[in-house]
């Protein structure tokens, strides 16, 4: 999964937004 944490850190759990950039 191409999800990158943006200074989350739980971006990787719950990546709706994430997805997006992938």
């Amino acid at each position: 999964m191409a999800a990158t944490p943006r200074g989350n850190g739980e971006t990787v759990r719950h990546f709706p937004f994430d997805l997006n950039l992938a």
